[in-house]
């Protein structure tokens, strides 16, 4: 594993692992983008990056790497969403996204 890996890199890599194991990754969008007439909003801010099905169970998984922190609309989300019983993840390397898969 390369050190220093950029968030980018990380995501891929797990995004990867999860596949290889059945599951359904979807990227998550979240924020806005500036469009022609205006913006698009995407998810709300504080969404974390990927939303993981596998067989019989889901969760969501917010990328970092080692060093990398919480925003607070990400801490905010992951709180309230933890409150309703879903699955929050953060995930900085393949050990951690191993450890969120589960069967």
């Amino acid at each position: 594993m390369k050190p220093d890996r950029s968030e980018t890199e990380i995501s891929a890599a797990i995004a990867a692992r999860w596949e290889a194991r059945g599951g359904v990754v979807t990227r998550m969008q979240s924020g806005r983008v500036k469009v022609r007439g205006g913006w698009m909003h995407l998810a709300s801010e504080g969404t974390p990056d990927r939303f993981v099905i596998g067989p019989g169970f889901c969760f969501w998984a917010e990328t970092k790497t080692p060093k990398g922190e919480l925003n607070t609309a990400q801490i905010s989300w992951h709180h309230r969403a933890r409150q309703l019983g879903q699955r929050v993840f953060v995930v900085r390397d393949e050990s951690a996204a191993d450890a969120a898969w589960v069967e």
